[in-house]
């Protein structure tokens, strides 16, 4: 899941260059020559600073994802150089990621060499310099071809405290085709929309709202604003996803105010070669529970809770009790992803850090681990397991066991949780997602469970 989106600031860098093959305004006002002087005064620029916000929310099956980013980024021209910085919000299926992201691209001879960064962790990889480069006057191109399905707005608009005038009008996915031909579309991203029906023939034949924005003093693009919304909602009827937001904002703060980007050596130092391989779920993936319930052999047997305020936990065997140690959650089988969560993470006094245990199918567990401790900051290894929590699409791989207390485990019907806890403190009742249950105490310690919709049975729980 991270991989999908650490190459978010390249995104963010390509439409820079999309948004400068816009063009503007000679004497009189008119969108073919808006765009036709635009381009040329890009062309010109040294220089630009940008913001880019980008929106996200899908519902696949009974599953919503949901992504927000934001990041600055700026460019030069001599050298040609990028630099992004910002974050990426997500939600997926009711959990909540929140990651920094940060991202270099230099020219070298004939290759760029990027530089990415998401949750403190640097990668580096390299990109043919001929195939980005020589598609950037295609996209020019494209843009200014779509001049005549816009229309000059009668009043002025107003960016950054100055007057602009505004364009309205809407773009075909020519533009979208462009950059993915041009390697600077997210393609994993692409990729992953591929598996619903969305290949380049289709998104060829979609049009979408945009506003262009421009400021009157230079004619240089001031925001640009695209609303992809229906457009992907045609695309994906009938797939089971359904889109109910897809929005992508650029704002250009200033030009030609950046100095020489340079790659930190801190920053050549740390990053390691990008393998290719995705160590995290696709975001778009509809979990498979194609291969059954998770294997239980073993049982449950043994087990000394039965309440759920017992704080125990089964895996692969193995009784555990919250709060436990790393130790004794590897011991049972699994190992911390330190791709995530290294291991020599420091974590404040009374703070936490969100970190996965995987075993060697690739099945994992979710923890907070916590610092209880109000002395000051400790190490992750001195810190303590204080939550669990089991989705079912991560146990699809079989062979992980994740039993708590009573027997209650993916799968569990509903009538059996009741039984084991008691009627729940609190309830979410909802027919598309399924319902939660939660039982908590005075202490603020509690355990939640979700089911599935239709067969009302055990699609997640956690424990604290």
């Amino acid at each position: 899941m991270r991989k999908k989106w650490k190459n978010a600031a390249a995104v963010g860098m390509a439409a820079v260059m999309a948004a400068g093959a816009l063009a503007g305004c000679g004497t009189k006002a008119t969108p073919e020559n808006l765009f036709r002087d635009m381009k040329k005064n890009v062309a010109s620029a040294e220089s630009s600073l940008m913001n880019l916000q980008m929106s996200v929310v899908m519902s696949v099956e009974s599953y919503e994802a949901a992504v927000a980013i934001d990041m600055d980024v700026e460019s030069v021209a001599e050298p040609e150089a990028a630099h992004g910085k910002g974050s990426v919000d997500m939600s997926v299926a009711g959990m909540d990621f929140s990651t920094e992201i940060e991202s270099y691209s230099v020219l070298e001879g004939e290759e760029y060499m990027v530089y990415s960064m998401v949750d403190d962790m640097w990668t580096k990889e390299t990109q043919n310099a001929e195939e980005l480069t020589g598609s950037l006057e295609d996209l020019a191109e494209t843009m200014e071809f779509q001049a005549d399905r816009f229309e000059l707005a009668e009043e002025l608009s107003e960016v950054n405290g100055q007057e602009c005038f505004q364009l309205v009008g809407e773009l075909d996915m020519s533009f979208v085709s462009e950059m993915m031909d041009s390697g600077m579309m997210n393609s994993d991203m692409m990729d992953s929309l591929g598996e619903y029906g969305l290949d380049e023939e289709t998104l060829a034949g979609l049009t979408f709202p945009c506003t262009i924005d421009i400021y009157r003093e230079n004619i240089l693009p001031a925001k640009i604003s695209i609303d992809m919304t229906d457009a992907m909602g045609t695309a994906l009827a009938g797939s089971g996803t359904s889109v109910s937001e897809c929005s992508l904002d650029m704002t250009y703060m200033e030009y030609d105010s950046v100095g020489e980007i340079m790659v930190p050596d801190e920053v050549i130092s740390a990053a390691t070669e990008e393998s290719g391989d995705d160590d995290g779920a696709d975001l778009w993936e509809v979990p498979d529970t194609s291969a059954g319930d998770p294997d239980i052999s073993g049982g449950v047997s043994g087990m000394e809770g039965t309440g759920w305020e017992s704080y125990t936990v089964q895996i692969n065997g193995r009784e555990i009790t919250l709060p436990c140690s790393i130790a004794e959650i590897e011991n049972a089988g699994l190992s911390l992803d330190e791709d995530y969560t290294p291991r020599d993470s420091v974590i404040d006094a009374e703070d936490y850090e969100t970190a996965w245990f995987m075993d060697d199918a690739g099945n994992s567990i979710m923890t907070d681990i916590s610092n209880t401790s109000a002395d000051g900051p400790k190490t992750l290894e001195d810190c303590v397991v204080t939550s669990v929590y089991v989705f079912d699409y991560d146990l699809e791989y079989g062979g992980l066991t994740v039993v708590f207390p009573g027997g209650i485990q993916i799968g569990s019907a509903k009538s059996d949780v009741v039984s084991a806890y008691g009627e729940p403190d609190s309830t979410y009742e909802n027919d598309e997602y399924g319902d939660s249950y939660f039982w908590f105490n005075e202490d603020f310690n509690g355990c939640t469970i979700n089911f599935t919709p239709d067969t009302e049975t055990v699609s997640s729980m956690s424990l604290s």
